[in-house]
């Protein structure tokens, strides 16, 4: 199994949120610009997410992207059920692939019961840690502990500046 690139940029993407000034909205360009990730595929997990009740968007011309919940209160798990597949950990998995390599059809039957088993066990401890480590865990913080805040539109704009 392997984490998709959307699960990474969605990471960013409340990230990036996160360490806006308190009213501050960031529009979905700016993201996708620096992120250097294509601006379609980032409004796709925008979507996901603001369906999620993670972010919430304003459509004006000051408007764009906020975080709608407290970094404390955004799990891992939220950000990976928000893009990630909803398949199991066995959803590959057939009785027709077990009968091939156990002998019998009671071994076919009580093996893939245990197969199933496990991978189901695995698949709980992978959602359990997840759950346990929220988006707080690793946003920067000062020497004084309190969030790092960033101006994402200033930056951008300097860089825009920079290369002209």
């Amino acid at each position: 199994m392997k984490l998709s690139k959307a699960f990474f940029q969605t990471i960013g993407i409340v990230t990036m949120l996160a360490q806006l000034p308190t009213g501050k909205s960031l529009k979905s360009q700016e993201m996708s610009t620096r992120m250097q990730v294509s601006h379609s595929y980032l409004l796709k997990i925008a979507k996901k997410l603001k369906n999620r009740g993670i972010i919430t968007s304003s459509a004006s011309k000051i408007g764009g992207y906020s975080l709608a919940k407290n970094p404390d209160d955004i799990s891992f798990l939220d950000l990976f059920d928000a893009v990630e597949s909803n398949e199991s950990f066995h959803e590959n998995f057939s009785i027709e692939v077990a009968s091939g390599f156990f002998i019998t059809p009671k071994l076919v039957e009580e093996k893939s019961e245990n197969l199933i088993s496990y991978l189901n066990k695995a698949e709980n401890a992978y959602r359990n840690v997840l759950a346990s480590y929220y988006l707080s865990d690793i946003l920067p913080h000062d020497e004084k502990n309190n969030l790092v805040v960033i101006d994402w539109q200033k930056i951008l704009s300097d860089t825009d500046k920079d290369k002209n």
